[in-house]
């Protein structure tokens, strides 16, 4: 894997980017059928995750903030600025789900909420 990496899988388009995190860490954008899912991975804020964020369907974005390399709840609503929707994840440790979501939507206009285990996402 590598920045700016394409590859197709049938119909499922996947478009890589290397994000800021103090080790390797890219970030994925999927699409497939005209709708589209990009996923942070642990990630601080950057312009290669917001380029690649642009204009998605669904963000999923780590919202933990509690150490270097990674988003805040309101960094992740600020890097969903493009984006259709936004779901929080890699919460929990030291900010509740439900806080990390209310916290990102202060700086998000579109809908958030936060990534709940097994539950099913219509993108």
């Amino acid at each position: 894997m590598y920045d700016g990496h394409e590859a197709a899988i049938g119909a499922v388009q996947l478009t890589t980017r290397a994000v800021e995190h103090g080790m390797p860490a890219f970030a994925v954008r999927v699409e497939s059928a005209g709708r589209s899912l990009v996923y942070s991975g642990d990630s601080a804020p950057c312009t290669a995750l917001s380029e690649l964020a642009d204009g998605c369907d669904v963000l999923l974005c780590e919202a933990d903030g509690t150490e270097d390399g990674h988003h805040t709840p309101e960094q992740a609503g600020e890097t969903a600025a493009g984006a259709g929707r936004l779901i929080v994840t890699h919460v929990g440790r030291s900010i509740a789900p439900a806080e990390a979501a209310a916290r990102a939507a202060t700086r998000f206009e579109g809908p958030v909420e936060y990534a709940v285990p097994g539950a099913t996402y219509v993108i």
